[in-house]
């Protein structure tokens, strides 16, 4: 047994378990086979019963158990719920020290839902330990159950704080394995995406396709967005001898205002021309577009190119002689920066900037194939100019004409979009317009009304409606006030009760409803339970005999006047004593267990009076 066990044959046989732990990651063996040993390992250090392991799921920050031992489906579906994935009794750790209850029956933090299926899993007490990370973040949390009241000793808790440590190193461990695994995935889908676009000749067509320069411009920075996941996106152009932002996604409109022009300027605000007649351009843009590179360098390409995946290192780590000029440096925001030629033959006419505050966005794969896309770019910005002069006669409506099917495409897609959205939530979801006609209805309010929303669409709500007075009220003064409201109600329909939301838009209201019947019936049996409570107080006040009660513990629950006056102390100082230690009982009378057992089951007063000899204050 573990308690027969010297701490060092403690110590060395944890060891080994987490020696064990540490094979398994190495060889791969599946998290499932980790996270179990690293339940088994703490049940052994805690000499428990049960144990779970949570993990934060960041999507949907929500804690879930993830591995387990010697739990059912019931407790597992419940604590796995949103609204109780905090520790597995329904705490949530606020440090990063062991949460202990030795026992929870007797704990007043654990609410009584969770109280009655933790008892029902066979649990009494519990010892969880969160696991942060070094920013402070709560990854997850390991937890052990014994089936009666304990109480840990300092040395277990120290061994189990040595597992937990693991599991954090494991819980990085697996989520830079994932995040490398992604990032695999990810260059090899872009690499792929950007491959098709130059096979393709999508840009090219779509630039020499469409008559607005600047949006055929757009539209591809878009496109090249898209496929990248860029944070942000910035095409610059030749203009007079500089070249500034024409067209971006991303940036703030402060940064392109800064960064708009490459061109050195003198103490007169004048821009420096070079002997050769061009004006003198700084920053990184501007060695791209002169050519000034040195392709030994890790962060030139020998197409000309500009690239990085961790701009602070390269600021860091590279002599500022080897930047090839003047350095800004308002990109060190960005981690991720790549600066790629346009070009027409031989001569460079802008770049395409692509930045993002992530690391290792970027392949020299990808580099190369966005080299191709730059080259493609920059003849379809030749052929454009060349076409335009041919295309001064085209049709204006055809345009126009493709750009309103275009746009009649995106609202079409929006509204499917927020139709599924509607279509996809729990509660009723209805709109009027400006004349209190349904404009839509969604499922669920269809269930709830038991009719056709074909049938109520073009319909005044209060053609359909009668007697709805509150509704009539609240909408009016929503739409008056431009104000949103929210209240409850009877349906109009039924006999349930209903808590609304309408909120006003230029177009009509937008109101959300869920059924409530069930949250209204409870408050009124609160109300009754608390009435019939006090008019029990009040007669038991009315009693002319020393009467309290107390628990079977002996704690006083309630003490009553006639036991004021009659024992002498107030309310005040009998309420939570121990009766026979208050009232010096020389022989308290215990409640035989039969009867006590009796009592219970027969859904009795736990909380029953026993008569005592006492000696009076």
């Amino acid at each position: 047994m573990y308690e027969k066990l010297e701490d060092q044959s403690i110590e060395l046989t944890v060891m080994k378990k987490m020696h064990n732990i540490s094979l398994c990651v190495m060889r791969k063996e599946g998290m499932k086979k980790i996270f179990d040993e690293i339940i088994e390992t703490a049940i052994w250090i805690m000499q428990a019963d049960r144990g779970t392991l949570q993990l934060l799921d960041e999507s949907s920050d929500v804690i879930r158990i993830i591995a387990h031992r010697g739990l059912d489906h019931s407790f597992l579906s419940y604590f796995n719920s949103p609204h109780k994935s905090q520790t597995a009794c329904g705490l949530t750790p606020k440090c990063c020290e062991h949460i202990i209850i030795e026992d929870i029956t007797q704990n007043s933090f654990v609410d009584s839902q969770s109280l009655e299926v933790m008892l029902a899993a066979g649990i009494r007490s519990m010892q969880s330990i969160p696991i942060f990370n070094r920013t402070g973040q709560l990854l997850g949390i390991l937890s052990t159950y014994h089936r009666t009241p304990h109480q840990p000793d300092t040395k277990s808790l120290q061994l189990l704080d040595l597992l937990a440590q693991q599991t954090l190193d494991i819980f990085k461990h697996t989520q830079a394995e994932e995040e490398m695994r992604e990032n695999e995935e990810r260059h090899r889908a872009l690499t792929k995406e950007l491959l098709k676009e130059i096979e393709g000749h999508r840009l090219f067509s779509e630039l020499i396709g469409l008559q607005d320069f600047k949006k055929a411009l757009s539209a591809a920075i878009t496109s090249i967005r898209n496929i990248t996941k860029c944070q942000a996106i910035a095409m610059r152009l030749e203009d007079g001898g500089d070249y500034p932002y024409f067209v971006w996604e991303g940036f703030t409109e402060e940064f392109i205002l800064q960064e708009k022009s490459l061109c050195a300027k003198d103490e007169m605000n004048n821009r420096i021309l070079c002997e050769n007649g061009q004006y003198l351009l700084e920053c990184m843009c501007g060695n791209v577009i002169r050519g000034r590179i040195n392709p030994s360098m890790s962060f030139f390409s020998t197409g000309g190119s500009f690239w990085s995946n961790s701009t602070s290192e390269l600021v860091a780590q590279t002599p500022r002689e080897n930047l090839q000029g003047k350095m800004r440096g308002r990109c060190c925001a960005y981690e991720s920066v790549a600066l790629v030629p346009l070009k027409i033959k031989e001569k460079i006419i802008g770049l395409i900037q692509i930045n993002d505050s992530r690391k290792n966005l970027f392949t020299k794969e990808m580099i190369n194939y966005l080299e191709m896309l730059g080259e493609r770019i920059g003849a379809a910005v030749s052929h454009w100019w060349v076409h335009k002069k041919l295309e001064n006669t085209i049709d204006e409506l055809h345009a126009e004409n493709l750009v309103r099917i275009e746009a009649q495409k995106k609202a079409a897609f929006a509204y499917d979009q927020i139709h599924q959205m509607l279509e996809r939530i729990t509660d009723g979801f209805f709109a009027l317009d400006n004349e209190w006609r349904y404009t839509y209805i969604n499922s669920v309010a269809e269930k709830f009304w038991f009719c056709n929303s074909q049938d109520m669409l073009g319909k005044k709500i209060w053609d359909c409606f009668t007697n709805v007075q509150p509704y009539y009220d609240e909408y009016h003064k929503a739409k008056k006030e431009n104000t949103a409201v929210h209240f409850e109600a009877k349906s109009a329909s039924t006999d349930a009760w209903l808590e609304v939301h309408a909120y006003p838009s230029p177009e009509g209201l937008s109101i959300y409803f869920r059924d409530i019947t069930e949250h209204k019936a409870i408050e009124q049996k609160e109300l009754e339970y608390r009435k019939l409570l006090e008019e029990q107080i009040l007669l038991l006040n009315l009693d002319p005999d020393y009467t309290f009660i107390h628990d079977l513990n002996g704690k006083i629950s309630f003490w009553g006047q006639g036991a004021a006056r009659g024992y002498g102390w107030t309310e005040d100082e009998a309420l939570s004593k121990i009766s026979h230690t208050l009232l010096k009982t020389q022989f308290p009378y215990q409640l035989p267990a039969s009867m006590k057992k009796w009592w219970l089951r027969a859904n009795g007063w736990e909380n029953s009076s026993i008569q005592l000899k006492t000696i009076n204050k």
